[in-house]
């Protein structure tokens, strides 16, 4: 049996394109350097110390965001502290979250694929400057360290 990805450019056959695509490394969904990572930290405005869930990475206002892994846009939403925001469920069931995005590419029910423009970097919500909030999610919603899950 053999079915066609919507997109037209994936074809599943018994899941191969699952085990293809997981078993080849993931892509850093920006260039910027991590200027926080995943852990405890003192929160930069508020000067508090709390569990960062996610890893930023620093770059400039329209800077592309990639889609590190293949999968179909859950969300887009604006937050009061995140801004613009964009979650992806991939194909191995994690949830990408993207925040304090410039623009969003993809819409809800989009599907994006590995290396994929999905969105753009901006300084929306809660920030001292543009960057990428960027966090991942298990299939029990619980928070992993996103530079694990990249590499």
């Amino acid at each position: 049996m053999i079915a066609f990805h919507p997109v037209g450019a994936l074809a599943v056959f018994f899941g191969a394109w699952v085990i293809y695509e997981y078993a080849l490394p993931k892509i850093r969904p920006v260039k910027g350097r991590i200027t926080s990572p995943y852990g405890e930290r003192e929160h930069p405005i508020s000067g508090q110390w709390h569990f960062h869930n996610g890893t930023d990475y620093a770059g400039d206002v329209g800077d592309p965001i990639i889609a590190p892994e293949s999968g179909v846009v859950e969300s887009v939403y604006t937050h009061d502290r995140g801004g613009l925001s964009m979650i992806v469920k991939t194909i191995t069931g994690k949830k990408l979250g993207f925040a304090h995005l410039d623009e969003a590419k993809k819409k809800p029910g989009d599907y994006v694929i590995k290396g994929m423009t999905i969105a753009t970097v901006g300084d929306s919500g809660n920030v001292t400057g543009p960057h990428l909030h960027f966090t991942v999610r298990d299939k029990d919603g619980g928070y992993e360290n996103p530079e694990e899950y990249l590499f």
